[in-house]
């Protein structure tokens, strides 16, 4: 039944938001130009990877960061595929792995993964139709803008529909186009110090609202 449901969910989703199953958008490949860069040196392996693998944060397994969603996946020849999917990390790799039926659970055949390096991009959409921001993939990760302004900050998953944001939901953080650095909240707290609203926003721990009001304030 459940998968009935979701075979008709999806279908409806799709025919009801024909637009935003298309190719990644030329200005957030623009946009990421210089994460793809920062990504292949040596200073992003030091910080986020041992080898090609991505330590990422045990938090961000959590079903409210991270549940079951539809997905659109463009593929590398730039076919496109709809799948009710979550984002897997495991044995530092990274991968989406679709929703499959109890009849197909119970057969010995090992279950699909898509990997980032088969991608272009993947695009996240609620139930509503609301679609997130694009994950433009490279070897080892898809990485999502999640804020966007004069702070760009970043994440390996897209930003939830729903719930609240810690800081434990952002990898990287930029600044007015500068270094792609690591997230931390003193590192924030240096980069918001201009915004007394913003301050303040980070004084009870609110930091993704610190960065969208410090992106309002100082357009």
């Amino acid at each position: 039944m459940r998968l009935i449901y979701l075979m008709l969910f999806m279908a409806w989703l799709f025919s009801m938001t024909p637009g935003i199953a298309q190719n990644v958008p030329r200005q957030y490949v623009n946009d990421m130009a210089k994460v793809h860069a920062t990504h292949s040196s040596r200073q992003f392996h030091m910080n986020t990877t041992v080898g090609v693998g991505i330590n990422l944060p045990a938090i961000l397994q959590k079903m409210a960061y991270n549940p079951e969603s539809a997905y659109i996946i463009t593929f590398k020849d730039s076919t496109q595929k709809q799948v009710l999917a979550k984002i897997n990390f495991e044995d530092k790799k990274v991968f989406l792995m679709p929703a499959v039926s109890k009849a197909k659970k119970d057969t010995l055949q090992k279950p699909m993964r898509i990997y980032p390096n088969q991608t272009l991009s993947i695009l996240a959409v609620d139930p509503a139709g609301v679609a997130s921001s694009v994950g433009i993939a490279n070897d080892s990760c898809w990485l999502f803008t999640n804020i966007k302004g004069r702070i760009n900050a970043y994440s390996y998953l897209p930003k939830p529909f729903t719930g609240k944001i810690g800081e434990d939901f952002f990898q990287f953080i930029q600044k007015d186009g500068g270094p792609i650095q690591p997230f931390s909240p003193e590192l924030l707290k240096d980069l918001v110090s201009d915004n007394e609203k913003s301050k303040l926003k980070l004084n009870v721990l609110k930091y993704y609202e610190a960065m969208v009001v410090y992106n309002k304030e100082k357009k």
